[in-house]
């Protein structure tokens, strides 16, 4: 006697396998997800370190970006300088604009404060 199935045991294995696979879907792959997420009072939640810092340095403390941020920001050249023009080939004054400000760490206990309390 034929059957479309090749062995017996498919019987058992097809819904055993189907049920394995919505175990893993439904419970095993969003609890690794949910395991690998920061905390929500983590800075990592909010500012992805690797780019603040420079390469090779750990984060220790929050005083750290903040030094870090402040040594980093560009003083702003007060004196005119004239430089050669290379379309009428003359000689000008640049503008000296202040750069636009760098964006500030907020503190997580005072973004905290401010959505939930």
């Amino acid at each position: 006697m034929h059957s479309y199935l090749p062995d017996k045991y498919f019987a058992v294995f097809v819904p055993v396998l189907i049920m394995v696979c919505a175990f893993f879907a439904v419970i095993i792959y969003p609890a690794i997800n949910l395991s690998l997420t920061p905390d929500i009072d983590s800075i990592a939640s909010v500012a992805d370190l690797k780019l603040v810092l420079p390469k090779g340095s750990e984060f220790t403390s929050w005083s750290q970006l903040q030094s870090q941020c402040s040594a980093a920001t560009p003083k702003p050249n007060r004196s005119p300088t004239t430089t050669l023009c290379n379309l009428c080939k003359t000689e000008h004054v640049a503008k000296t604009r202040l750069p636009i400000p760098p964006l500030r760490f907020l503190d997580l206990q005072e973004v905290n404060a401010t959505y939930y309390n």
